[in-house]
């Protein structure tokens, strides 16, 4: 019995660790309560802002059906239309060139 519980409470604080799946609007409805939080979000590519010449950075537009946002991919830039998903931490007020962004996704670095 024990060990039964105390499995229970091993698999309810991996659950909670994990990151969360989250509607875009969620985000941009709120982004103070998503600040600095990792979020799971899932949606397709429509925008892309890069340099995939010189630098090979950039930053993507996803959308899904609630709303859109921007988020900084850790490696490739994916191409328009594509599907991702994004594991990553939710920033506010991030300035890029010279435009600023409410609400972005700065995506994780892919797991080895």
């Amino acid at each position: 019995m024990r060990k039964i519980f105390i499995t229970s409470i091993v698999l309810a604080a991996i659950l909670m660790a994990c990151a969360s799946t989250v509607a875009m609007q969620q985000i941009q409805n709120d982004p103070g309560r998503y600040q600095n939080e990792e979020v799971v979000v899932r949606g397709r590519v429509t925008k892309i802002f890069a340099d995939r010449l010189i630098t090979k950075r950039g930053i993507v537009q996803i959308g899904d059906e609630t709303s859109a946002i921007w988020y900084i991919p850790s490696a490739t830039i994916p191409n328009i239309g594509d599907k991702v998903k994004i594991t990553g931490k939710v920033k506010t007020g991030v300035t890029i060139g010279i435009k600023t962004f409410g609400a972005i996704i700065i995506e994780n670095p892919p797991k080895k």
